[in-house]
């Protein structure tokens, strides 16, 4: 009788609000998102319309990814947290890479929920920047602090400039590469191809997600042009 080849287990798993990861530091993706004029949309809108595009950005919490089981634990669950108009996004990894586990299916995964969130919410007149990298954060008694928040907040905050999520130069780069060590037995040349696809170099050599592909796909994408002809003046970039 032939083996049947087995076919790993996908589930659907959800990001989960910020839970205690203990008081040293963990290794992890980090993204911190903002919505663009959000000041300005204070100043001139009423507040169940603000509140309905932080609905929106509550949604972005919550999508759902499809993971392979043994992604699917909790301990390798995504985590998120709204202050206001700002979102951070943690993905913690294990230490290190094994035959289970390879930390460049947590980074693609990541990334492809990125663009499509940050895809979807451009779709209904939300725009959005922000910043990832990798590096260590602490997460323990709802404290957030650490090297790669520091660093993807300012990511967002004096580089990002337009709507879009730029990726932390080290963690596309050929050398001093954090993620290098734990893909030593990979051919990084050939690994990241699957990254960049996924990728847009802007104007100025930064790399952002490829969310316009997405968008102009979607049914809404009509919105979507009017938001750029009429509403994106009113961005404070």
């Amino acid at each position: 009788m032939k083996n049947k080849s087995t076919v790993p287990s996908i589930k659907d798993c959800t990001p989960t609000n910020i839970r205690d990861l203990g008081n040293e530091y963990h290794n992890a993706f980090v993204t911190f998102i903002d919505i663009l004029g959000f000041k300005n949309i204070v100043e001139n809108e009423e507040a169940e319309s603000i509140n309905s595009r932080l609905d929106a950005m509550l949604l972005f919490n919550k999508l759902p990814q499809k993971r392979r089981d043994l992604y699917s634990k909790e301990n390798y669950l995504p985590m998120t947290v709204q202050i206001s108009d700002s979102i951070i996004r943690i993905q913690p990894v294990p230490l290190v890479n094994s035959d289970d586990f390879n930390i460049l299916d947590f980074f693609i995964g990541e990334l492809e929920s990125l663009i499509i969130s940050q895809g979807n919410l451009a779709c209904n007149g939300i725009f959005i920047r922000g910043g990832i990298t990798f590096g260590k954060i602490c997460v323990h008694k709802s404290r957030i602090f650490g090297p790669a928040f520091n660093r993807a907040y300012q990511l967002e905050s004096n580089l990002a400039r337009y709507p879009r999520i730029i990726l932390d130069d080290n963690i596309i780069a050929d050398r001093n590469n954090p993620l290098l060590d734990y893909i030593k037995k990979y051919d990084w040349n050939n690994l990241k191809d699957c990254i960049f696809e996924l990728l847009h170099r802007d104007f100025d050599g930064l790399y952002f997600t490829q969310y316009l592909t997405h968008i102009l796909s979607s049914k809404k994408s009509k919105i979507l042009k009017y938001y750029l002809h009429t509403k994106i003046k009113l961005m404070k970039i």
